[in-house]
């Protein structure tokens, strides 16, 4: 049984505990061995073995949650019960880690608050490669003592039940990672995207067929022009090695979208994202977004816009212009299934404020770079938890909207000519044409839209492209 949605805890306590408190996890470990600055841990994994309590939760986190599709629905009781055993696991596994690599501990940095810290002796001076082999080592569930369970098993158990087709991650926590490992926040932003990247495979292989990031927003151009630099410099280059890396796209069927409004970014990283939108512009087996920049607001604005000139340009008429409609004119209409945002912030920042209305909402207490398998795993159990009720409550949306629709349809004159079969079948041609209008418009605005990138394609120099 996986994790319950508590109404009387919020979602994201389940993933770990505040930052000030040491979790239960935490005080059944041993205590960390000395490691000096710029070494690896010598923490053996006979040092790391947990009591006979911890296995015991883990694997009845594991068993239950195995034999989730078949049972009956328990108690509140026991799925608050069981639910906290799993996130005792993910707390246990992150610290375990943590202390491997020598990294402090919740513990540990509540007991040093307030108190002055003084910068690891060579983590200013570490290099990009070492930075990032320690952060991807935090989050590796191949690492995993023998005790804890391997990431196969833990795909098996997950894939019995529902797995979302659409999930969307704000990738909060960038500078504050930068700022606990005392680097530069250009630093911090390099990693996260490498968390990205290192998710996208984790998506990918438990089945989640469309990934939609919030990379930057349109807020984010208020920052100091150095960071703002920094991270178009950043973007540009993470482009060009999706150009570079264009035959394993191909050959996973993904198709890169970039929603929002690029005519805001400098010239030659809207030529990076138009060389990367173009080459996988024909694959359909699975989708990644890239909110770069956007905001929620101006994506309402514009698709506002983008119908205003339907109508002035004879492409639509009036009484074309529906909720269906609105909703496909924005940059995507795929409602995400979950909504992960990390850091422990609980707000949506203007990020698909509309197309999330039915998610399930999970914030994780970590930051971006230290966003983990384990991680993943609660938030997909948390939405297979809540399935069911999720999606019941959008189709009745869906279902109550298309009524509203028909009285609307009704109340506009096509009421009238129900009453005769000459006028039923009049009706009936008017609704058709209405659709066929709606059809025409959407693959004109989608053409557009792509005529555009095509077009920087072609004005780009081969230096550029291959940047």
């Amino acid at each position: 049984m996986p994790p319950p949605f508590d109404e009387s805890v919020p979602s994201h306590t389940h993933a770990a505990g505040p930052a000030a408190v040491a979790s239960p996890a935490e005080a059944a470990l041993p205590p960390p061995k000395s490691v000096k600055p710029g070494h690896a841990s010598s923490t053996s994994p006979s040092s790391m073995q947990p009591t006979a309590a911890v296995v015991a939760a883990t694997q009845i986190a594991l068993a239950v949650a195995s034999d989730e599709r078949d049972s009956p629905a328990p108690s509140g009781e026991a799925q608050t019960v069981a639910g906290r055993v799993w996130s005792l696991a993910a707390q246990l596994s992150r610290l375990v880690l943590r202390r491997a690599d020598g990294l402090p501990t919740v513990k540990q940095d509540a007991a040093s608050e307030g108190a002055p810290q003084a910068a690891p002796e060579r983590s200013v001076d570490m290099s990009v490669s070492q930075l990032r082999s320690k952060s991807a080592a935090a989050s590796a569930p191949d690492q995993l003592p023998w005790w804890m369970p391997r990431r196969s098993v833990c795909m098996r158990l997950l894939q019995h039940g529902p797995i979302p087709r659409h999930v969307a991650f704000i990738m909060d926590g960038n500078r504050r990672f930068a700022k606990k490992i005392h680097v530069n926040t250009a630093m911090g932003h390099a990693l996260g995207f490498d968390k990205l990247e290192q998710t996208l495979d984790w998506c990918l292989e438990l089945g989640v067929r469309i990934v939609t990031v919030y990379a930057f927003s349109i807020e984010n151009f208020k920052r100091s022009s150095q960071e703002v630099t920094a991270l178009m410099d950043l973007a540009k280059v993470k482009f060009a090695r999706l150009i570079e890396e264009s035959e394993v796209i191909q050959k996973h069927g993904v198709s890169i979208r970039v929603l929002g409004d690029v005519t805001m970014l400098p010239l030659d990283v809207q030529q990076a994202i138009a060389r990367a939108v173009t080459l996988s512009r024909n694959n359909s087996k699975s989708i990644l977004n890239i909110c770069f920049p956007y905001t929620s607001r101006h994506e309402m604005v514009e698709a506002t816009k983008q119908i205003a000139t339907g109508l002035s340009e004879g492409r639509l008429q009036e009484s074309d212009i529906t909720e269906d409609l609105f909703e496909r004119c924005m940059y995507t209409a795929d409602a995400p299934d979950l909504f992960v945002r990390t850091s422990g912030e609980v707000r949506l920042s203007d990020f698909m404020l509309w197309q999330s209305a039915f998610s399930h909402m999970y914030f994780a207490e970590v930051l971006w770079p230290e966003f983990s398998l384990w991680d993943l795993f609660v938030a997909v159990l948390h939405y297979q938890r809540n399935h069911n009720h999720v999606q019941t409550s959008r189709k009745q949306y869906l279902n109550l909207r298309n009524h509203w629709q028909m009285q609307h349809d009704l109340a506009s004159g096509l009421g009238n000519l129900l009453d005769s079969p000459q006028g039923a079948q009049s009706a009936s041609e008017c609704l058709s044409a209405r659709k066929q209008r709606q059809t025409v418009f959407l693959k004109w605005l989608e053409q557009s839209r792509m005529d555009y990138f095509e077009t920087l394609c072609r004005n780009a120099k081969p230096s550029q492209l291959s940047a």
